[in-house]
């Protein structure tokens, strides 16, 4: 309880939401932390489809290979006040913001609405050259 009670503290100091926290999913990322962490790295995890993964570049692209849905290109972006990323396809229903959660190496992309899209595996660089 403690720990709610100062993250909702400094989010209000800071004027933002507070930071999300789950025991099994860890602690949801600030903008600073995802600029630091994400940015240049590459997300990978594995569905019953196959092998995925996500890269987001310094110039604002989140490049990805699905393995249900081939290879794309989509614009993200930092949503400061509630410490969100979002992606931009130019279709709504493929669009949208999550909040980053961090647990050591894995990370996990969860909706406002609380269904988690999926937990990857945080990989230095790009490895899969996307």
């Amino acid at each position: 309880m403690m720990i709610v009670s100062v993250l909702m503290l400094a989010a209000s100091v800071a004027g933002s939401e507070p930071l999300y926290t789950d025991d099994q999913l860890g602690l949801q990322m600030s903008v600073a932390e995802m600029k630091r962490d994400l940015i240049g790295n590459t997300l990978a995890w594995d569905s019953p489809a196959g092998p995925n993964a996500l890269h987001l570049t310094r110039e604002g692209a989140l490049k990805g290979k699905m393995a249900k849905s081939g290879s794309f290109t989509i614009a993200w972006r930092f949503r400061d006040y509630d410490n969100l990323l979002c992606a931009d396809s130019g279709d709504p229903a493929s669009s949208g913001c999550v909040q980053v959660l961090r647990k050591g190496n894995r990370v996990s992309f969860r909706r406002k609405d609380g269904l988690v899209e999926f937990t990857a595996s945080l990989i230095p660089g790009n490895p899969s050259s996307l």
